[in-house]
């Protein structure tokens, strides 16, 4: 691993931590390196919420080979692409590929996560957690209630490059989803935000 990529730690509550060290031994088996999205991926950037369940993100091909060895798991299919599983301490792990929609998103998410991203160090494991840039997009993909809040709160971070995380939405969701966007953006007050949603159409903005 490279020593000069910026390290974190993963926050409470406890059950959590137990689940995703556990799914992480599950993985480790597979040789499998998923990154960590949702609610704990929030949390591991500083902006923390009550989250009952674990959302890993990882391809296509690396939920089936999990979805083979977790029969003992009480295993449930994602909607959305993907599977969830029981973990001991009764926290759900969900392993979401989104095979249906937005495959794409998710799969270039997991590759700049891997080459990129934050790592986050769970007993005796380490893993990927999907950049800001890229959790702006999986929220706006996601499209729940608890997703607006969440953006709301993002797109407000300083550490979060804006035209960045712009462009991720414009290329994956489109134009209206980039405008969108900025209108949030500037309604929260982010400096930054295009302000004229009829300027810059091959943009998006």
């Amino acid at each position: 691993m490279n020593s000069q990529r910026e390290s974190a730690t993963l926050p409470q509550p406890v059950d959590i931590r137990s689940a995703v060290d556990e799914a992480l031994v599950l993985f480790a088996s597979l040789g499998i390196e998923p990154v960590l999205i949702g609610g704990v991926a929030l949390a591991v950037h500083g902006i923390e919420r009550f989250t009952k369940d674990v959302d890993f993100a990882v391809t296509v091909a690396e939920s089936a080979l999990c979805e083979a060895r977790i029969a003992d798991r009480a295993p449930v299919p994602l909607t959305i692409g993907g599977v969830s599983m029981q973990t001991s301490s009764g926290v759900r792990v969900d392993l979401i590929d989104r095979r249906f929609e937005f495959q794409a998103l998710f799969e270039e998410a997991i590759t700049v996560a891997r080459a990129r991203g934050k790592l986050v160090t769970i007993g005796m494991h380490r893993i990927h957690v999907v950049p800001l840039t890229y959790l702006v997009a999986l929220k706006m993909a996601a499209g729940r209630p608890a997703d607006e809040g969440d953006l709301s709160r993002i797109v407000l971070r300083d550490d979060l490059n804006y035209e960045e995380a712009r462009d991720v939405v414009y290329r994956h969701l489109g134009v209206f989803a980039a405008r969108w966007l900025d209108r949030l953006a500037r309604t929260h007050g982010r400096k930054g935000a295009p302000v004229d949603d009829a300027a810059g159409d091959e943009n998006g903005g």
